[in-house]
């Protein structure tokens, strides 16, 4: 079954200005043919995850994967369009600004871990007898290349 998500419209903001990856520069990349400064990726993706957050809350946050492919360059103070459609549990996600395809991506949840079936017999076998939730992002560059992040535990807070 495939169900479609509501748009989610941003205005894309470069936190980078004055990053030494100059390509964040509006006067370096306009040297180098582009518009202006490019917004970062990661803030790109950072856009890209309010969709699978939006959709599946704290779960995804738990035990999600996101990878996405940066196609074309996001430019400060325009508008890019989030859509997402999903089917069968993957959410795929498209990003339009100036009315072409930016980046695209694809965001799922890994089945839950089931705690393990060993006779605990301390506090402290117990704890580590409980899989931790992790979050994983795979991001492809528009060359190819792929970067595989893996951030480990999510750690959960604990209201006293």
């Amino acid at each position: 079954m495939t169900s479609r998500v509501e748009t989610y419209r941003v205005q894309a903001y470069n936190t980078a200005k004055l990053s030494e990856n100059k390509m964040h520069d509006d006067t370096v990349a306009k040297r180098f043919g582009f518009s202006g400064g490019l917004v970062p990726g990661v803030d790109v993706m950072a856009y890209m995850m309010h969709l699978p957050v939006a959709r599946w809350g704290r779960s995804f946050l738990e035990r999600g994967l996101i990878e996405a492919r940066f196609v074309k360059p996001v430019y400060d103070g325009e508008t890019a369009d989030l859509r997402s459609e999903e089917s069968n549990g993957v959410l795929s996600i498209e990003v339009v600004s100036r009315g072409q395809l930016c980046a695209t991506g694809t965001a799922s949840r890994c089945p839950q871990r089931q705690r393990q079936s060993r006779s605990p017999t301390s506090a402290r076998h117990r704890r580590s007898s409980i899989a931790s939730p992790s979050m994983s992002l795979r991001i492809k560059s528009g060359n190819g290349s792929v970067l595989y992040l893996d951030l480990g535990p999510v750690k959960r807070r604990r209201n006293i």
